[in-house]
């Protein structure tokens, strides 16, 4: 009887060849990161009482040498006095934040009678409704994350440098941009918008530098 015949080394090696080379095609494990965007915006679609309509929230993290993350609410009906803003703030990706920025609107005072006082505070801990802890939240200058607001002023916009330090959180190290979202309310005389709706997320924006433990 005669053996059976062996199969062409060409046969044997067509198989590994196409498995090596879908190997190399695959993108590096950090590529997936970096498929996040620098800037997000999210645009709400649910109509609501003109005082308090969001409009859209936009987020633009600080990838490279600016470590301040930013965070835009436009309210087209215009942000006055009694207006309310909380920003939740996630960077692990569960359903729980991990603090959040709360800001009132007062009428002007003596001293800047064309701004808006703004009573601000950032809490970590406490998830959507709990008081949390307050913490210190300020940049280098001492400057408070809600800037001058005029009223009737569009859009108001956060400025948190950095995230990581007002959450009492560890910076993104090595490649790690690390990531980051917000769910936005506006309340005002017994009314509210949420952006996105009900207590969603927006999609998530990348967040650090990544190559330093800091920048700036």
């Amino acid at each position: 009887m005669m053996p059976a015949r062996l199969p062409s080394p060409r046969l044997l090696l067509a198989p590994v060849m196409a498995l090596l080379l879908a190997v190399a095609a695959l993108p590096p494990a950090s590529a997936a990161e970096d498929v996040l965007p620098p800037r997000v915006t999210v645009h709400d679609s649910r109509t609501s009482s003109p005082s308090v309509d969001i409009a859209r929230v936009t987020l633009r993290g600080a990838p490279w040498e600016n470590p301040t993350q930013y965070v835009e609410v436009e309210v087209p009906g215009g942000f006055r006095p009694g207006h309310h803003l909380t920003v939740w703030f996630d960077v692990d990706g569960d359903a729980e934040p991990e603090g959040r920025l709360d800001a009132r609107l007062r009428k002007p005072g003596p001293k800047r009678r064309s701004d808006l006082r703004v009573d601000q505070q950032f809490r970590i801990g406490g998830g959507w409704d709990d008081p949390g802890t307050r913490v210190h939240c300020r940049d280098d200058q001492d400057f408070m994350p809600v800037g001058n607001v005029r009223p009737g002023d569009a859009v108001l916009v956060v400025g948190l440098s950095s995230l990581w330090d007002c959450l009492q959180l560890p910076y993104p190290s090595g490649d790690d941009h690390g990531a980051w979202r917000t769910a936005v309310r506006v309340a005002k005389d017994g009314r509210s918008d949420t952006a996105p709706s009900r207590r969603g997320w927006s999609p998530q924006v990348l967040g650090w530098c990544g190559r330093q433990p800091r920048c700036g």
